[in-house]
């Protein structure tokens, strides 16, 4: 049986992913969003591609970042 071999996700693929879990209810308004590490190691990228998959989500109104604090949804 021949294994599957899957790149790990692009930002904008983790952007629509984490997009998904709060319109679930997942992560609801206001929640504090795991941190870039955690969410690595769920999603199975780099920190990087979650930064990058942040900053699409933020421009988009969905997340806000705090300084010192972390990130929360921002949006029903």
């Amino acid at each position: 049986m021949e294994e599957e071999f899957r790149l790990p996700p692009t930002y904008k693929e983790v952007a629509e992913l984490i997009r998904a879990e709060i319109d679930k209810g997942t992560w609801p308004y206001g929640t504090q969003l795991p941190s870039a590490s955690e969410l690595s190691d769920m999603y199975g990228t780099s920190i990087t591609t979650i930064h990058r998959a942040m900053k699409i989500l933020i421009t988009a109104g969905d997340v806000v970042g705090r300084q010192g604090r972390g990130r929360f949804v921002t949006r029903r």
